[in-house]
């Protein structure tokens, strides 16, 4: 079974709208795993609002022994024209990347 967590930071998920806790995520995975079902977790590195500290986190979240699904699946989000007109217009970024 694929999982998207995203990310362990709860303000995060409730900024990705995921309608769950981290809490929610690791039980979702031992459920799996005591039901012989293979767990694959993905994780979103890259938001907006993240820190070299935040993404620190992350890693210690995704290696936790309770944690420890058979297949960890890191990915970065893509960038779209839309979403760079997006951070532009909130003045998030002053020229084009």
């Amino acid at each position: 079974v694929l999982l998207g967590v995203e990310n362990p930071k709860q303000s995060t998920l409730e900024n990705f709208k995921k309608g769950i806790t981290p809490g929610d995520a690791k039980k979702a995975v031992k459920l799996l795993k005591e039901n012989d079902i293979s767990a694959h977790t993905m994780f979103i590195i890259g938001e907006r609002k993240d820190t070299a500290e935040s993404i620190g986190n992350l890693r210690e979240f995704v290696n936790l022994d309770e944690y420890n699904e058979d297949e960890k699946i890191l990915d970065k989000i893509s960038i779209y024209k839309e979403m760079i007109d997006n951070i532009k217009c909130s003045n998030l970024i002053k020229e084009r990347l």
